[in-house]
């Protein structure tokens, strides 16, 4: 994500190199965010560093992108709202945007009541169609 007008956000398009020039606002140690961030420049980079910010909030981040204090890569989940109103623009760069699978987990022996079958039958059935686009 970039701030609007921001160079990366416009034609022609967008280099590895481009990208590790930029301050990257990345998320705390541990956050999953953070650990496909980092192989994603590292991966772009090929060992070439890049400058990094660490802040523990999304909206912290959101809004030090809106400012102009670097780029970063956040969840659609976060940003839909910013992307709609047109506060935060997304980067088209390669390998990006990062796509994650998502897995349901439960317990082998947990007892599936009709509260639990309720939740997983929407999740199922819903087939991603509450993810933003």
């Amino acid at each position: 994500m970039a701030p609007p007008g921001h160079a990366l956000t416009q034609p022609p398009a967008v280099r590895a190199a481009d990208i590790l020039r930029e301050t990257v606002i990345l998320r705390e140690s541990g956050s999953g965010t953070r650990i496909m961030s980092i192989r994603l420049f590292d991966r772009l980079g090929e060992g070439t560093p890049y400058q990094t910010i660490e802040m523990d909030s999304n909206e912290t981040i959101k809004q030090s992108v809106i400012a102009g204090l670097g780029i970063a890569i956040l969840s659609r989940h976060t940003v839909t709202e910013e992307l709609n109103s047109g506060r935060l623009v997304e980067i088209k760069a390669p390998q990006l945007p990062i796509a994650r699978t998502r897995f349901v987990l439960h317990d082998a022996g947990l007892v599936r009541t009709g509260a639990i079958e309720m939740v997983l039958g929407f999740i199922k059935s819903a087939n991603g169609s509450f993810l933003p686009t």
